[in-house]
């Protein structure tokens, strides 16, 4: 299984994200076949313009905006 974060960086509209007061990021899995199993919005404020997300650890993000605040957030171990 792999799993791809990402972000938006863009406070208009994107064909990814679709409006960013809607979604500021969000992680998509897929299987070993390169089918699309799921995605899940990231725990991110709405409007965010986010422009990168760095991995801290195996559960831990930080996201780097903007001209706006950072943030860390952690993915829950299932």
């Amino acid at each position: 299984i792999t799993k791809i974060y990402f972000v938006g960086n863009f406070l208009d509209y994107s064909i990814e994200l679709g409006e960013s007061s809607a979604n500021s990021g969000g992680v998509l899995t897929i299987n070993n076949k390169l089918e699309w199993k799921s995605f899940k919005n990231l725990p991110l404020r709405a409007n965010l313009n986010a422009r990168k997300i760095l991995k801290i650890d195996d559960n831990r993000f930080l996201v780097i905006s903007n001209n706006d605040k950072s943030y860390i957030f952690t993915i829950p171990e299932k």
